[in-house]
């Protein structure tokens, strides 16, 4: 460990001496984040996903109502959600217990329950995509209610009630979407994305290229200790970033997210190993230490953008949507947003962890293998 803590102290005060780098480490972030926020932040009431997924239960009709109301509702959301484009993803398979269960985990936008002539729209309070799916989908009703009288000469309709159901589960911000704790994440996982192939590409391609690794190795010093020190230092920067983004958000726009419940801290830990993963593949594969630079920034900002850190990318044509699904960052920053309650996932959960768990593996073998100490 002291020969850990040797190389963690040479870079942590490598950096300390450095105001380039601690304003671009430390302050920059920030500044950023206030910028953003106090330009786009009046998008927040209209950011929205395009698709919305939505169950659908029909009770079965006891045969006193003047019109199948749960077949017509049916009818119509399955030819909405056919159409191209479409914005519905209609679920209509599960009870009515299930869909709320699903509501409840974030795997539904909505859940619309018809029951004789009432529908009762049922969303999650505080969800920003739940509550404009709600919206919507209460005007869609009512528009049922009155075709329903002008076809049958009725005075009063079918009942549309909107259902504030709260579920245990992180909140991030309660009421309204705020943009601002949209971005906190957005900007925690830039930190990362920069930390990955940042740190460790340059100081990897630079000692290499100077031969600095030759004669470390030359030491008692080992490659193991000498990646643990630098891993270390990472690890120790990134927390200082993510207190400082946290605590900006709250002193400035009020912003609390709960960044240390268990399924927040494993999409952080998940999010630096899968990028300081790729850092090492650039390292690998890099002969020089600006070839290594250069390859950093081709890489950074195409998935720092088209991973959705500072806007929805989800509803993007082909084919830079393709690039957006191959993109580990997307997957990552959608499981930060959903674990500390922001924005319901617009991908499948299980797929937040497993694309990004994969691409860790896969790129640190390649980087393991190919690496070379000398130049």
């Amino acid at each position: 460990m002291r020969q850990v803590r040797a190389v963690f102290r040479g870079l942590l005060l490598s950096s300390l001496r450095d105001k380039y780098t601690l304003f671009w480490d430390l302050v920059f972030p920030i500044i950023l984040l206030v910028i953003l926020v106090s330009i786009f932040g009046n998008l927040g009431e209209t950011l929205s996903e395009v698709v919305f997924d939505v169950g659908l239960v029909t009770s079965a009709p006891s045969g006193r109502e003047l019109v199948p109301i749960g077949a017509i509702v049916q009818e119509a959301f399955a030819e909405m959600a056919a159409a191209e484009p479409t914005w519905l993803n209609l679920y209509t398979e599960s009870s009515l217990a299930d869909e709320l269960e699903a509501l409840a985990r974030g795997e539904r936008h909505a859940v619309v329950h018809v029951q004789g002539t009432e529908a009762e729209v049922h969303i999650r309070s505080g969800r920003m995509m739940s509550e404009i799916a709600g919206d919507t989908l209460a005007q869609v009703l009512r528009s049922f209610n009155l075709g329903i009288n002008e076809r049958l000469g009725l005075l009063t309709a079918p009942t549309v009630r909107t259902v504030y159901r709260d579920v245990d589960a992180a909140a991030a911000v309660q009421g309204s979407f705020s943009f601002a704790a949209y971005m906190v994440p957005g900007i925690i996982l830039m930190v990362f994305l920069s930390s990955g192939l940042g740190p460790m590409v340059q100081r990897l391609g630079i000692d290499r290229e100077l031969g600095r690794l030759r004669r470390l190795f030359a030491s008692p010093l080992s490659p193991g200790q000498y990646f643990g020190g630098v891993l270390l230092y990472i690890l120790a920067l990134s927390l200082v970033q993510v207190g400082l983004i946290y605590g900006a958000g709250a002193l400035f726009f009020g912003v609390k997210l709960k960044l240390l419940s268990l399924e927040a801290v494993f999409f952080m830990v998940l999010s630096l190993t899968t990028l300081l993963s790729v850092g090492l593949v650039i390292s690998a594969l890099a002969k020089t230490a600006n070839s290594a630079s250069a390859l950093s920034n081709a890489l950074l900002y195409p998935m720092m953008f088209l991973g959705g850190l500072y806007f929805p990318v989800m509803q993007v044509p082909y084919p830079l949507r393709f690039l957006v699904l191959v993109n580990p960052v997307t997957y990552l920053v959608n499981g930060l947003r959903h674990t500390t309650g922001v924005l319901v996932s617009p991908t499948p959960h299980w797929a937040n962890i497993v694309v990004p768990a994969v691409f860790a593996v896969v790129c640190t073998s390649i980087g393991l293998a190919k690496f070379n100490w000398d130049v």
